[in-house]
């Protein structure tokens, strides 16, 4: 297994903080993933982690994903 790429970034929502994570994995020659975690942390939020993991056997397929992913959160 092989992290390829990650991304990580935060914004202050409505009294929280917004957390999105993503990361592109290979986990073997022919399989990927990609894997996409919101977490908002505030005292009225209840604190909700949110996963999404996406897989894929095709390199490009997986890479064009995680690059939408990608533009939708930085």
């Amino acid at each position: 297994m092989e992290i390829l790429d990650s991304y990580n970034t935060d914004r202050y929502g409505n009294d929280c903080l917004i957390t999105e994570y993503i990361a592109f994995i290979r986990v073997t020659y022919g399989i990927y993933i990609v894997i996409h975690i919101t977490s908002v942390t505030g005292g009225w939020t209840g604190n909700p982690v949110e996963t999404r993991c996406v897989n894929f056997r095709e390199y490009g397929e997986a890479m064009a994903y995680y690059d939408e992913l990608y533009e939708q959160i930085k």
